[in-house]
């Protein structure tokens, strides 16, 4: 559970998502590479919904809230 609320997403993904994100930002993005942004991003989205869960799961065990 731990491994999982820790782990970030790899480095090449991170990497080339910000290279993306500074060309959306200059407006030099193909239509390709939107479309990998896009994936990109949703990739990024279920890696952080999983550690939320991981995170809620472990507030769980303790008897926290997360709020």
């Amino acid at each position: 559970m731990l491994h999982r609320i820790n782990q970030a997403l790899p480095a090449n993904d991170q990497r080339r998502y910000d290279a993306l994100i500074t060309k959306r930002q200059d407006e030099t993005l193909t239509s390709a590479e939107h479309d990998e942004l896009l994936c990109l991003a949703d990739r990024q989205e279920a890696h952080d919904a999983d550690r939320l869960a991981a995170l809620s799961d472990l507030a769980r065990l303790r008897g926290l809230s997360l709020t």
